[in-house]
């Protein structure tokens, strides 16, 4: 049988991936997903990003981004520990560089400078606290600006192209 794999994610769904609807804000629905699929690798990208949508508040951030990657976490270390998980963080993590026109490395410390960052520093901090505490298979990816097709014109490289 070959590896089974699982992506969170909060726009379309990619051909030849079968979708699993959630709403990772609600740990018994990711519980029962993980129980059907028990996959070896589970790529988390659902999250709320900066003006994607109108509407979205503060609380709306945490409650997604953090609160939403622990009940994720929290149901792979009850249902099936031995899966490997990408949790995708972001660079907002880092704030302002110390050291401006400088790369900044992963060993830069993390200075959120918003909410939106904060919730994903809190979720980049919450996937390392698994791995220690529990010994879950986590990779965190900081990733910079991404852009793909359907990216509205509220965001910067939609609004460019």
């Amino acid at each position: 049988m070959g590896r089974r794999s699982l992506a969170l994610l909060s726009g379309q769904v990619p051909p030849g991936v079968a979708p699993f609807r959630m709403d990772v804000t609600q740990s018994v629905g990711i519980e029962e997903i993980l129980k059907v699929v028990r996959p070896d690798w589970i790529f988390h990208l659902a999250g709320l990003v900066p003006n994607a949508r109108s509407g979205v508040t503060d609380s709306d951030y945490l409650d997604v981004n953090a609160t939403g990657t622990y009940n994720l976490l929290d149901a792979v270390r009850r249902v099936c520990p031995e899966a490997r998980v990408l949790v995708a963080s972001s660079s907002a993590v880092y704030g302002r560089s110390d050291s401006p026109g400088q790369p900044i490395t992963e060993s830069a410390p993390l200075q959120p400078q918003s909410i939106y960052a904060a919730s994903k520093a809190a979720q980049d901090m919450l996937a390392a606290s698994f791995h220690h505490q529990y010994g879950l298979d986590v990779v965190r990816g900081r990733t910079f600006n991404q852009s793909g097709p359907g990216e509205g014109t509220n965001l910067v490289c939609g609004a460019l192209a």
